[in-house]
């Protein structure tokens, strides 16, 4: 078992900042111009929507930029065992 030093993947757990911020960026914009409003009872409904597709935009943009632009991301070494990543092991 070890590292080599050219097999890295981009570290996933960091990016959750990232994820928050950027659905956040999209949830402000979304929502900029509506008018406030302040029955929570008719509003949850609205804003779990908006918040839900805020996510999944943001979700799928990161997505894309790690699967074509890797090397702008925090990465972390692989370990192999025998020809197997360990990762794919613990699951």
């Amino acid at each position: 078992m070890g590292y080599l030093p050219h097999d890295r993947t981009t570290d996933l757990s960091r990016l959750g900042g990232a994820l928050v911020t950027g659905a956040a960026a999209i949830l402000a914009i979304r929502t900029a111009r509506r008018e406030p409003k302040y029955d929570l009872r008719d509003s949850n409904r609205d804003w779990d929507a908006e918040i839900k597709f805020a996510v999944e935009l943001c979700t799928a943009v990161l997505g894309h930029a790690i699967a074509h632009h890797a090397e702008f991301f925090p990465s972390i070494p692989v370990k192999f065992t025998d020809g197997i990543v360990e990762e794919d092991l613990q699951e």
